[in-house]
């Protein structure tokens, strides 16, 4: 029997390749520099991004509906001017 570790990394090099094919870029919304490329799901009333899971990024709601996504390391942002 294969064993488990090994499996859980193959299975996430398995999605992390997914992710990049279908994945949406999700972009700071600073700078515009991609910050991952990911699929939202609803989950238990949560909302998860599968692609996500090393993305150092501070998300906030803008407006009722819409999220914004930002770098927390502010030296990683190429904002205009700097």
């Amino acid at each position: 029997m294969p064993d488990r570790s090994a499996i859980h990394t193959r299975l996430r090099l398995v999605r992390t390749a997914v992710m990049a094919r279908v994945g949406r870029p999700v972009r700071c919304e600073v700078c515009g520099q991609e910050l991952f490329r990911g699929l939202p799901i609803l989950w238990g009333g949560r909302v998860k991004f599968l692609g996500a899971e090393s993305a150092l990024v501070r998300t906030d709601w803008d407006k009722m509906n819409r999220m914004t996504f930002r770098h927390v390391e502010l030296d990683r942002c190429r904002r205009p001017g700097r």
